[in-house]
């Protein structure tokens, strides 16, 4: 519906928020005890482990997507059969690490909870970019701002929800450790037997 005055169209909602440094901490040390790698790049969902911490966690991402879908969409997820699939992303020093431009096309929204970051990191800012593509075609630069990129440089308890069609990456960045666990949520519509 367009209605009379300005209508701001085609928004990108992205929420940020924190979590207790307590629960970064417990949701880290069960890291830090297993080997990560299946749960690399969502091939498992780290919240499938059977550990109290993990199950905390796993209630404090139900809790975000929640409010998340409440404030920013005016939707409740709990009309919806929400599933999660979250994995590690570990750096250790010496290695630089960055992430290519990409987006979660398959995954509606998607989250980014950094229980473990630096305040000494160099580098390393999570970039989303508006998903608009062309959008700035043809203006001039003094009308570029609009369509900036969004910088974020993240510290421990850092949480960041936002569409999965937003293209990101993380700029290269070296630091000690950084543990970052992205949560992607999927949606299905609800039948009978969720009754």
């Amino acid at each position: 519906m367009l209605n009379n005055g300005i209508n701001n169209l085609w928004s990108t909602p992205l929420y940020k928020t924190t979590i207790d440094q307590e629960l970064c901490d417990k949701v880290l040390s069960v890291l830090m005890q297993i080997d990560t790698t299946d749960y690399a790049n969502g091939k498992l969902s780290l919240l499938t482990i059977d550990d109290p911490a993990i199950k905390e966690f796993k209630k404090e991402v139900t809790k975000i997507f929640s409010y998340y879908f409440n404030e920013v969409l005016g939707m409740d997820l709990k009309n919806y059969r929400a599933t999660y699939k979250a994995w590690a992303i570990t750096a250790r020093s010496p290695s630089i690490y960055s992430m290519p431009s990409h987006n979660h096309a398959s995954s509606p929204f998607v989250s980014v909870f950094y229980l473990f970051a630096q305040d000494t990191d160099l580098g390393g800012e999570l970039v989303i970019n508006d998903p608009r593509a062309n959008a700035n075609r043809g203006y001039m630069i003094d009308f570029q701002k609009p369509f900036a990129p969004i910088k974020f440089k993240p510290t421990s308890g850092d949480v960041v929800v936002f569409p999965g069609y937003a293209y990101h990456s993380i700029n290269p960045f070296l630091s000690d450790l950084r543990v970052a666990v992205p949560v992607d949520l999927f949606l299905d519509v609800l039948d009978d037997d969720d009754g």
